[in-house]
């Protein structure tokens, strides 16, 4: 039976005309093909907010509080990124008892404030250098206090997005 396979083996493999591709008559000294590949559209974002992370100030009348730098890149071309920011509290800061403090957001460079009570998405000017150089911008928070908030630290989870225009 081993004998039998390997002579069907062999048969087969004599029978297969060999893959060549045959020079014409009408070739010349030159011959061209073209290669290809892709390299997809990608943006990507980093953060950077120091540790731990950086405190709000939530006494009443202070200054908004810068809370963390924000840098995009793209390979596009392109000047500006769509960055998306999300709120796991829609747009509040909560303490471990529930009770909540309402705040604005805002990102130098991109003008006024809004808030997070659904996702927001920017158009971020962003860097298409192809050394990975970015841009950075500042995050600012400004909580909604009035002086009568309960004791306790009152947090939220940022996310932020970036995609191609």
């Amino acid at each position: 039976m081993k004998q039998f396979k390997k002579s069907l083996l062999i048969a087969a493999m004599l029978a297969t005309p060999l893959a060549t591709n045959a020079i014409e008559l009408t070739d010349t000294d030159t011959a061209t093909f073209e290669i290809s590949g892709t390299i997809e559209k990608m943006c990507k974002v980093s953060t950077y907010a120091g540790e731990p992370a950086r405190a709000v100030d939530l006494s009443p009348g202070a200054a908004a509080s810068t809370t963390s730098s924000v840098s995009t890149w793209c390979n596009t071309g392109q000047s500006t990124v769509a960055t998306t920011f999300s709120s796991a509290n829609s747009g509040k800061m909560k303490n471990e008892a529930g009770d909540e403090i309402g705040y604005t957001a805002s990102l130098s460079g991109t003008g006024s404030a809004f808030d997070l009570t659904s996702d927001v998405t920017l158009a971020k000017v962003t860097s298409g250098n192809l050394d990975g150089s970015h841009v950075s911008r500042s995050f600012k928070v400004q909580p909604d206090v009035n002086g009568f908030e309960r004791a306790g630290v009152y947090t939220d989870t940022i996310t932020v997005q970036v995609a191609p225009n």
